[in-house]
């Protein structure tokens, strides 16, 4: 169907250029610690965004080699190599220079017939996303190739349409950001004051005595044992049926996967990923959750202790305690036996008083942010089937 005023074309019509890049290994160059930023395929992530944590970088004199994929402002990244096709994004101009490699298409848009936000907007359509993964060879390694990216059909209202649909969507994303922006700030401020109380011992009333233990020097009145006596362990359970419309956050290695009708684990659990590449991971939630047996349930044994124990086992790097060579594992065992230092109980209750303020801010964050998610989700579809009028 073709709406009014809309035209369907071919992406490769409305574009300029379509290419990738190469690795610079197959010109005898080699990645260095820092210099001109090249983006892989796992820095673009399913939300349309770009993860700086993950560029790795190469000199500017392999980047004039690597001319074809050097990125400008306002081009398209297109993941077309790998397990997950059609992950898209705009490059801005604070990411340049920068250059790409073979796992991602580069689009540059004509200007003058296509916006960028709005043809990234069009390509990240759940509908657009599936076509694409479902249309190519599902190999071992799952690819599109550039013939079948300029192929893509495309709906295309006028430019002016276009860029107001895109500052719509824009207009949530910014706000998504932003929430996601001032979360990292709260747990960063909270890891901070962790390490200032408990690392550094810079805390309310600290004593200026302090004892010899097999940890090293601790304060006075604490003491030296082991995660199993602040936590009680106890693996998840098989993964339930999920819904968006249902109520409890589902947790797995890597995070929340889903929504669930019944929760396992109470509010304030601290949920730990047991297998797989996210082995180690820390994740809490201020409220019920059901958490599968891909991940391990730390319940605190001990009141006004929760917050201590989220940022303690963040910080004990539990990644480096796996075992298991062909699926890094970690389990109950393992967990409870790790040595710790546990502070006095007056000051785990002043800094479970200071601290869950903080994550019960940042908690409403998260619902805002899941708010807007859902609205942008909903919007897009409708935007991109010209069923809202959105005449000035």
């Amino acid at each position: 169907m073709i709406f009014s005023g809309w035209r369907q074309v071919k992406l490769g019509e409305i574009s300029s250029k379509i290419t990738k890049g190469t690795t610079p290994t197959t010109l005898g160059e080699r990645f260095v610690d820092e210099g001109v930023n090249f983006i892989k395929a796992e820095s673009v992530t399913f939300d349309g965004t770009i993860d700086k944590s993950k560029f790795v970088y190469i000199t500017p004199d392999t980047h004039e080699k690597l001319k074809r994929s050097q990125l400008e402002e306002g081009d398209i990244l297109f993941s077309m190599a790998g397990m997950v096709l059609g992950k898209t994004a705009v490059v801005t101009s604070d990411l340049l220079p920068a250059n790409t490699n073979q796992a991602l298409a580069l689009i540059r848009l004509k200007k003058a017939e296509a916006f960028p936000r709005f043809i990234d907007y069009f390509m990240r359509q759940s509908s657009f996303f599936h076509y694409v993964n479902s249309s190519t060879g599902q190999s071992a390694q799952p690819n599109i190739n550039l013939q079948e990216i300029g192929d893509l059909t495309i709906s295309l209202p006028s430019l002016a349409v276009q860029k107001r649909i895109a500052s719509i969507l824009s207009s949530l994303d910014n706000k998504i950001e932003l929430n996601r922006q001032t979360n990292q700030t709260l747990e960063a401020i909270a890891q901070a004051l962790f390490k200032e109380w408990f690392v550094d011992f810079n805390f309310p009333g600290a004593p200026g005595e302090f004892q010899d233990s097999e940890l090293g020097r601790i304060p006075k009145e604490w003491k030296v044992g082991k995660l199993g006596d602040l936590l009680n362990f106890r693996n998840g359970k098989p993964s339930p049926e999920r819904s968006d419309n249902y109520q409890f956050p589902v947790y797995g290695a890597n995070g929340i996967i889903g929504f669930a009708e019944t929760s396992n684990a109470e509010e304030k659990s601290i949920i730990i990923g047991r297998v797989g590449s996210f082995c180690g991971a820390v994740y809490f939630n201020l409220e019920n959750s059901y958490v599968t047996d891909n991940a391990i349930i730390g319940e605190p044994n001990r009141v006004k202790t929760s917050m201590f124990c989220f940022l303690l086992a963040k910080s004990l790097n539990l990644n480096n305690y796996r075992v298991g060579s062909g699926q890094p594992l970690l389990n109950q065992a393992i967990l409870s036996g790790i040595k710790i230092v546990i502070p006095s109980e007056s000051i785990l209750k002043v800094f479970e008083k200071v601290t869950l303020s903080i994550f019960q801010f940042s908690f409403q964050k998260q619902k805002e942010i899941n708010v807007l998610i859902e609205l942008r989700d909903t919007l897009l579809p409708k935007l991109m089937k010209g069923e809202m009028n959105i005449q000035k």
